[in-house]
């Protein structure tokens, strides 16, 4: 759900690069939408765990996880192995719904024994110089944002320089950290579009259902701006684009129920209501409403 609250506080998101090219024409700029949408994303996100956190069962008395450990196809991580191992004799069958001895005896035999090792996650060749080229060029934008006189100036009509825009100094900076990250890590080009089909998934998903930020931001913040909106208010609401999570329709949730071996994380066969619904109801109340109260301190 954080990824969604991301789009909006990203200064480097396709999103925010469409954003801020009907954002510049009314002088609000860079710093102005991302004073607004970054401490408002952080204190949804802060809202949102503090309410998720009180939500179902702790992971050691998930009956699907602990059938799933039983099963073998998932590992008790190492951080829970002493607490998930000291039920497993005596509240093992309470914690699982039902169960026979000998199970919950052969469950507590294998939870307690040294052989499962944690699973570690080794950072590819040359994936922390990838990771601080991504940094450096993100700092680069803010910066140049927080800075106009960095970026490159062209003369009007009237012979006086006007920087360029940041949504062209976005995709320039961005585009060129992709490709020294290609040359950097040695990067065949032809793998980066090895996988076209994730790509015509997302694509036929966003098309059918209509859930893309830039989409939203191209077709309704003009209208917004017609009406006589404040700058500051539309940048307030402008989080709001977390209503893709509103249908089980877009790549992240897909991925992330995929990923969740715990099983804990569902989609049902209500579109609507799924483990992504009240997080995703959390974070837009939380974030429009801080967002709302922070743009009265920012000058328009």
């Amino acid at each position: 759900m954080t990824s969604g609250l991301g789009i909006t506080a990203s200064p480097v998101s396709a999103a925010m690069a469409a954003y801020l090219v009907l954002m510049e024409a009314k002088g609000f700029g860079l710093p102005q939408v991302l004073a607004i949408t970054v401490p408002s994303a952080i204190v949804a996100c802060i809202v949102t765990s503090f309410v998720q956190q009180r939500i179902g069962k702790e992971l050691i008395a998930d009956p699907v996880f602990r059938k799933r450990v039983e099963a073998g196809t998932v590992e008790v991580p190492a951080a829970l192995e002493a607490s998930f191992a000291a039920p497993a004799s005596a509240g093992a069958e309470a914690a699982a719904g039902s169960g026979s001895g000998a199970g919950s005896s052969a469950t507590a035999a294998r939870l307690t024994s040294a052989g499962a090792a944690p699973v570690e996650h080794t950072v590819p060749p040359g994936g922390r110089t990838a990771a601080w080229i991504f940094i450096v060029g993100t700092l680069l934008v803010v910066a140049l944002g927080l800075f106009p006189a960095l970026r490159p100036a062209f003369p009007d009509a009237d012979g006086t320089l006007v920087p360029i825009g940041m949504s062209p100094v976005i995709e320039m900076v961005m585009f060129t950290v992709a490709l020294v990250i290609i040359l950097a890590r040695e990067v065949k080009p032809s793998l980066v579009v090895e996988q076209p089909l994730l790509l015509a998934v997302a694509l036929f998903l966003v098309a059918g259902l209509t859930t893309s930020q830039s989409a939203t931001t191209n077709t309704l913040i003009p209208i917004a701006l017609a009406a006589g909106l404040a700058p500051g208010v539309v940048t307030a609401m402008w989080p709001s684009l977390i209503g893709v999570w509103l249908f089980p329709a877009n790549g992240s949730q897909i991925a992330a129920v995929e990923t969740d071996r715990t099983g804990s994380t569902r989609l049902t066969p209500v579109p609507i209501w799924n483990s992504f619904t009240i997080p995703m109801l959390v974070s837009w109340v939380s974030v429009v409403v801080s967002g709302l109260l922070i743009q009265l301190v920012i000058p328009s």
